[in-house]
């Protein structure tokens, strides 16, 4: 059989052929835009239409007027909305992609501080994060929001979309009404499940209406996490199956996660990519229509086996992210040029309160590609890169790229520096697979690349340009650390080089895995545990990558000792001596072994300080400011550019 058959394989749904089994889904962007499709969206759309994908499902748009969930929602009664649908359409139709419009009321998993009205939900329940009480929905407002799903749906048929998508999924008002969790109404939409699916299945018909031929998609919650009241896999696939038979339904598109569990909708790093497949599969028996399944989906042969079930297609929305052009290097056979997601969710996580613009760890481009790009060297240089991690590669491929003559000097034995690293950390493996691709396509363009070589001064000044990305150090400790008590960096412990002993501090100025992950090492190599920091809570940043919730569930079941919003004064073998925060307080715990220091590091500029002012010289990623994996390449993309 052909290398990933299934992925390759076309599909008619409705009268629309789509030319392989991939999907880009719906997802938030926050493109500021006055809640319409504008050139930055559109930009980034046909990048991944371009790239060959076989559907593509667009953010979802609102359809109440004046309804906006998030401060950059699309809503699809804005006026002037059909010529600005009109114009995706126009645009993307030369790339040969099934382009749906996804329609959708957020319910009270929305936001009212930017329209200031009430949120709309299915009974008094509040939003669990906000604990925000929403109006319950009566009749009136039922018929004006059928009103705003039909009317939208005429919009998008009328702009030329292939068809259109209901969401029923995460951030949903219509899975509100399905949810025992969230639904509790004793009229004709509360109770038993027909009633509990009644307003969608009325959305749904009307919508039809609309479509008429074109495709009707339905995207369905495969789990909602919450075996407390919720509904699981086996109660969804009976919601797809009492909903698809009173409805022609096109094909249902499975997610997961729900009020309680949106860390499952877009889920973390550490948990498998098909972890969403198993709900999708048993949806799928249960109805006679194509199936999407997601969650997590990046690697080829994965995503072709779980095509070669009962699963009829397959969106790889973050794969495509990190590579718009996945489905032509796979369908070409090609899958070594992929650059790969390592799913970290550094930048495409956008769901912050700071409403973030959507981002890439290892694809600088993603948000820019309404942006023209530099085009080649006007005059090839000799240019030097000090530091073989992700922003020396990035700049040394970005140069090459060019036509500049680019040689990396790395003092280690291997390329990486920090991300080869993290590849040690449980559930990172993946890290190594960029660190792979940057090396492999530097070395292609041409990069010499020299390890075991720290570049200095004197060799510097033989060339045109000296890119700086020599990463950072981390500062002398800020308290006293008694005699006999070990010192290691968090890299050694999660590597396994862990020394004897009981007892450790691991004191965390960053708040994210690292920390969390040496603590871990040390509980299983069978230390006691002190956690601790400055901050109100620990492992603040997973906050914002999405794994706040999936850290704190692991945290219940290791016996880690935490200490929050405190200084360590002293750490000996004697005891540990910290310090509250605010009030000064003072308090005395057993002594450690051990001390694992989790540093927010300082820039190591030494080498562009000596060349600063005798040469063209360029900083980037941690050698310019440590701000993580996604500005270094990002830091190491823009220096490519300028040079």
């Amino acid at each position: 059989m052909a290398y990933c058959q299934n992925i390759k394989n076309t599909l008619l749904i409705s009268g629309k052929e789509l030319k392989n089994r991939l999907v880009f889904g719906p997802h938030r962007t926050n493109f500021p835009s006055k809640h319409l499709p504008e050139a930055r969206r559109i930009a980034y759309y046909a990048e991944r239409a371009k790239g060959g994908v076989g559907m593509l499902i667009m953010e979802g748009s609102m359809v109440i007027k004046g309804d906006y969930p998030y401060d950059y929602s699309l809503n699809i009664h804005e006026e002037g909305a059909l010529t600005a649908y009109s114009q995706v359409v126009n645009v993307l139709e030369k790339y040969n992609t099934v382009l749906v419009g996804q329609l959708n009321h957020f319910g009270i998993q929305g936001d009212s501080i930017i329209s200031r009205k009430p949120l709309w939900g299915a009974s008094p329940v509040p939003e669990v994060n906000s604990n925000e009480m929403p109006h319950v929905m009566g009749i009136k407002e039922i018929k004006e929001l059928q009103a705003g799903f039909q009317k939208g749906a005429a919009l998008l048929v009328k702009a030329g979309f292939d068809g259109v998508e209901i969401n029923v999924g995460q951030n949903s008002l219509l899975r509100q009404f399905i949810s025992p969790l969230t639904n509790q109404r004793i009229d004709e939409y509360g109770g038993d499940l027909a009633n509990r699916v009644k307003l969608t299945i009325d959305v749904l018909q009307l919508v039809r209406k609309e479509v008429g031929d074109n495709i009707l998609g339905l995207r369905l919650c495969g789990d909602e996490y919450a075996p407390w009241g919720g509904l699981d896999a086996e109660a969804w696939a009976e919601v797809a199956k009492y909903i698809t038979d009173r409805v022609k339904i096109d094909y249902i598109a499975v997610e997961t996660g729900s009020l309680y569990s949106g860390h499952l909708t877009m889920a973390s790093i550490r948990q498998p990519e098909d972890y969403a497949v198993a709900s999708a599969k048993t949806i799928a028996e249960a109805v006679s229509i194509p199936v999407i399944a997601g969650g997590a989906l990046c690697t080829p042969a994965l995503v072709d086996e779980v095509l070669g079930s009962n699963i009829a297609l397959a969106d790889i929305t973050r794969a495509l992210i990190a590579d718009p052009e996945w489905p032509v290097k796979v369908c070409q056979g090609k899958p070594e040029n992929i650059r790969p997601c390592i799913r970290c969710r550094e930048g495409c996580n956008v769901t912050a309160n700071t409403n973030p613009l959507i981002g890439c760890a290892v694809n600088p481009i993603v948000g820019l590609e309404h942006k023209q790009k530099r085009a080649k060297a006007f005059k090839a240089k000799n240019i030097a890169v000090a530091g073989g991690g992700p922003a020396g590669l990035t700049a040394a491929l970005t140069l090459a790229e060019r036509g500049h003559n680019v040689t990396l000097y790395e003092q280690r034995d291997y390329l990486g520096g920090n991300w080869a690293i993290a590849a040690n950390f449980p559930g990172q493996e993946s890290f190594g697979k960029i660190i792979e691709y940057l090396d492999t396509r530097a070395v292609a363009r041409g990069v010499h690349i020299e390890l075991n070589q720290a570049l200095n001064a004197a060799v510097a000044m033989t060339y045109d340009a000296v890119v700086i990305a020599t990463g950072s150090t981390p500062p002398a400790p800020l308290f006293n650390i008694g005699d006999g008590v070990n010192i290691a960096a968090v890299e050694e412990i999660v590597s396994g080089n862990i020394p004897e002993g009981k007892n450790a501090l691991v004191w965390d100025e960053l708040g994210e895995w690292r920390a969390v992950d040496a603590a871990k090492a040390l509980v299983n190599k069978g230390y006691q545990v002190l956690l601790a920091n400055q901050e109100a809570y620990l492992a603040s940043l997973l906050v914002k990558k999405g794994e706040f919730s999936y850290w704190y569930q692991e945290l219940s079941k290791l016996p880690i000792t935490t200490k929050t919003q405190c200084n360590v004064e002293y750490a000996g073998k004697d005891k540990v001596r910290l310090t509250n925060k605010f009030t000064g307080q003072k308090k005395v715990l057993p002594g450690v072994d051990l001390v694992v220091r989790v540093t927010i590091n300082n820039p190591n500029q030494i080498l562009y300080n000596e060349l600063l002012g005798e040469k063209p010289v360029y900083l980037a990623g941690d050698a310019e400011t440590p701000r993580g994996f996604m500005w270094a390449v990002a830091s190491g993309y823009r220096v490519g550019q300028e040079i």
